[in-house]
């Protein structure tokens, strides 16, 4: 059992440690073509589907390393995507004026 406990400890710390999508995709790098709503959800599913994967083979190799960590990411960044919806429906309001 404690094994259980500690690779889940594992993939938690993992995640905090890649950043969640959602404070990425919301504040540090938001999308310059694409509305600010649900970005952590989009880089999750993005990164998911191996989209705009490194080409060099370090890269291809890290990105499939990380991929569990994205998809324990998601329901996180959609929960955290939610809570953040009003406030990225009024920046996204401010962006078209």
């Amino acid at each position: 059992m404690p094994t259980k406990r500690k690779w889940l400890a594992l993939l938690l710390l993992g995640d905090l440690a890649a950043g969640c999508a959602s404070i990425r995709g919301t504040f540090v790098e938001p999308p310059k073509d694409a509305s600010r709503v649900y970005a952590g959800t989009r880089l999750d599913w993005r990164d998911i589907a191996l989209e705009d994967c490194e080409c060099d083979p370090f890269g291809a190799v890290a990105h499939l390393i990380l991929w569990p960590v994205f998809v324990i990411d998601l329901p996180l960044s959609m929960a955290a995507d939610t809570l953040l919806l009003p406030y990225t429906l009024a920046a996204s309001g401010n962006a078209d004026k």
